[in-house]
């Protein structure tokens, strides 16, 4: 279903940008500075966590234990029993925000 989404979104670029078929539709994406269906998921995903961080779906490593150590600001990825979990929304949610980098995880939500 996500190849589908992203598929139709590189037609309409086509038809809008008048792109041809056979080229690569990744420097209209950047020239027209157009966020792509995947880069949109993974966006949205790290700015739900960011918001709800005060919640208690997303606890920092460091919440565990008071001593300082550099990956104190990780959240911890959520314990699961089935391969299932992996593909669910929060676990994809910790792991994005845990593959940004330490400066943009500090950013706090206004």
């Amino acid at each position: 279903e996500r190849n589908r989404v992203f598929m139709l979104q590189k037609r309409l670029i086509r038809l809008i940008y008048d792109v041809k078929p056979k080229t690569s539709h990744k420097n209209t994406f950047i020239k027209n500075r157009i966020l792509t269906f995947p880069s949109i998921y993974i966006y949205k995903l790290c700015m739900f966590v960011n918001a709800n961080r005060h919640e208690n779906y997303f606890l920092p490593l460091g919440d565990n234990h008071t001593y300082s150590t550099r990956n104190s600001q990780v959240l911890t990825v959520p314990v699961y029993f089935t391969a299932k979990y992996e593909r669910s929304p929060l676990y994809n949610c910790v792991k994005a925000f845990n593959a940004l980098p330490s400066d943009i995880r500090k950013i706090k939500n206004k």
